[in-house]
């Protein structure tokens, strides 16, 4: 799924009480001419990094692509227009799974010379203020704001509320998985 990153870069900056950044982000969204402000830029960057954090350590981002083997049966990761994090599956034009052996930098596969359909996970690339970031499609807005607000605070050296937006952005996570898996939450019950 893809979101606009300065949809989410807004959020987040509301979120922070930075109503005078998100105002000129909304403003700025619709200037073509207009360059984004140091705090923008690191918005937009925060939010990418949150993409990236989710894709590599909780919802993976799936992708595919039509490369083709080496004379030495090696399908390069430099050919891929996405660097693969894992590789999943690897089809050969028949649709005929393909077995393969993972190594640093490429994939072996049996056959030369041959156009295969590659599986595999990815990270994705930190987008500019006017792009769409990359993300798994259970990952709401909110979620993906509460990480930007824990890496903007982080680079600002906003320390302490740093902690409280990483605590709101990991609780988030947690019960987004707690959902996905079906399994209803225990509540609490205090002793009077």
């Amino acid at each position: 799924m893809e979101t606009l990153v300065n949809d989410i870069a807004i959020m987040a900056a509301r979120f922070l009480g930075r109503d005078d950044i998100a105002d000129y982000m909304e403003w700025a969204k619709d200037q073509e001419s207009i360059s984004p402000s140091a705090d923008a830029k690191l918005f937009a960057t925060s939010v990418g990094i949150t993409c990236q954090e989710l894709a590599e350590e909780h919802f993976p981002i799936e992708s595919s692509e039509n490369v083709s083997s080496d004379e030495c049966c090696k399908i390069l990761f430099s050919e891929f227009e996405n660097r693969p994090k894992k590789v999943l599956a690897v089809v050969d034009g028949n649709g005929i799974c393909e077995t393969f052996r993972n190594f640093d930098g490429f994939v072996k596969v049996s056959k030369p010379n041959t156009i295969y359909t590659v599986y595999f996970e990815k990270i994705p690339e930190i987008p500019n203020i006017n792009e769409y970031a990359e993300h798994s499609a259970k990952i709401s807005q909110r979620i993906l704001a509460y990480g930007t607000c824990c890496h903007f605070c982080l680079c600002s050296l906003l320390f302490d509320e740093a902690k409280l937006w990483d605590a709101r952005y990991h609780d988030a996570i947690s019960e987004l998985k707690i959902h996905e898996s079906g399994k209803k939450r225990v509540k609490r019950k205090w002793k009077v």
